[in-house]
C-alpha cells in the first residue's frame, strides 16, 4: 500500500548504509549485492563448496530477463559475471571479431605484396606467438580464461607479428633479393641487417606490458603477461619458421615481385620525389617549421583538456 511505502522510503532514508550507497538519494536506482564463492582460496583448510562463474552468468541474467518491465533497467556486474560471459557466449564474439580483423590483416598483406607466401609467414609467425603466449601463461601462472581482458591480446601480438614480419618481408624481396639474386644470400643477409633494429622495436613493444604485468589487478596483470610472452616468442617464431620457410619461396613469385617492382619503380620514384622536396620545403622555411611545432603544441593542450574535462 502507499503508506507501506512510506514506511520503507522513510526507513531506507534513515539507513546511512542504504541511502546513497545501496539506493540513490533520488530513489530511482538501487543496487543488490549477492556474494559468490567461485573458486577456493589457497589458504583454505578444509574443502568448500563453489559456484561455477558460467553457471552463475547464466542465472543472474535469467532472473533479470524474468523481471524486466517498461521503466526497470536491470544491469548486472562484478567478477564472476565477466568470467561468465568470456567463458561463455562472450568467446563467440571474440572468435568472431578476431576472424574478421585476419582477415583483414590478410587482405592488407595480399595489397602490399601480391603474393601467398607473404600472406601465410607473417599470419604463420603471428599464431605461434599467440599460441605461445597462453601457453606460456597457462604452463607458469595458470588459466586464462578468468580474464577478460586477456582475450585482447590476441590482436595485439598478430598486429605486431604481421608488422615485424612486413619488415623482414620488404627488405628481403624489394631490396637483398634483387641485388644479391640469391635466395639463401638474401635470406642471411636480410637477418644480419635487420636484427638489430628488430630487437629494438620488439623491446619497445613489449616494456608496457610487461609494466601492466607488475599491476596488482587481475584483468590488466593478466593482459600484460599474456601480451609480453607472445610478443617475446616472435623472434623465436621467425628463427624457426619465417627463415626455413622464405628458403623454399619459389622463384615464381620472387619474379614476380621483381617484375612488379620494375613496373611500379618510375611512380615510386615520382612519389619519393615528391616526398623529397615536400621535406625540402620544411626544413629550408625555418617558420614553416616553426609554425609545425606551435600546431602540434596547440592541438596537443586542446586534446589533454577534452580528455580531462569532467562528465
Amino acid at each position: 500500500t502507499q503508506k507501506e511505502v512510506a514506511t520503507i522510503r522513510a526507513a531506507v532514508s534513515a539507513n546511512p548504509m542504504l541511502n546513497g550507497v545501496l539506493v540513490s538519494k533520488d530513489g530511482k536506482a538501487a543496487l543488490i549485492l549477492a556474494d559468490f564463492r567461485s573458486q577456493v582460496p589457497a589458504h583454505a583448510l578444509v574443502k568448500v563448496a563453489t559456484t561455477d562463474p558460467v553457471e552463475i552468468y547464466r542465472t543472474v541474467n535469467e532472473i533479470l530477463k524474468k523481471h524486466q518491465s517498461p521503466g526497470l533497467i536491470l544491469r548486472t556486474a562484478g567478477t564472476p559475471i565477466i568470467i561468465g560471459w568470456v567463458n561463455s557466449i562472450g568467446l563467440l564474439y571474440v572468435f568472431g571479431a578476431f576472424g574478421f580483423f585476419v582477415v583483414i590483416i590478410a587482405v592488407v598483406l595480399w595489397y602490399g605484396f601480391r603474393t601467398y607466401s607473404a600472406v601465410v609467414l607473417p599470419l604463420r609467425v603471428s599464431f605461434l606467438g599467440v599460441l605461445m603466449g597462453f601457453g606460456l601463461y597457462r604452463l607458469f601462472f595458470g588459466a586464462t580464461l578468468f580474464s577478460a581482458s586477456a582475450l585482447l591480446a590476441p590482436f595485439i601480438i598478430v598486429a605486431a607479428g604481421a608488422c615485424h614480419s612486413v619488415q623482414f618481408l620488404t627488405r628481403f624481396l624489394y631490396e637483398e633479393y634483387p641485388r644479391l639474386r640469391k635466395t639463401e644470400d638474401a635470406i642471411v643477409s636480410t637477418f644480419v641487417s635487420r636484427l638489430r633494429p628488430m630487437l629494438v622495436s620488439l623491446l619497445c613493444d613489449v616494456i608496457p606490458f610487461l609494466v601492466m604485468a607488475a599491476i596488482p589487478f587481475d584483468n590488466v596483470r593478466m593482459l600484460g603477461v599474456v601480451t609480453s610472452l607472445g610478443l617475446l616468442s616472435l623472434t623465436v617464431d621467425e628463427f624457426l619458421l619465417m627463415i626455413p620457410a622464405l628458403s623454399y619461396v619459389t622463384l615464381r613469385e620472387l619474379e614476380q615481385v621483381g617484375g612488379r617492382v620494375n613496373r611500379e619503380s618510375g611512380s615510386a620514384k615520382r612519389m619519393d620525389s615528391a616526398l623529397a622536396q615536400v621535406v625540402r620545403n620544411i626544413l629550408g622555411a625555418p617558420r614553416v617549421s616553426v609554425a609545425i611545432v606551435f600546431a602540434c603544441l596547440i592541438i596537443t593542450t586542446v586534446a589533454f583538456e577534452i580528455d580531462t574535462r569532467a562528465p
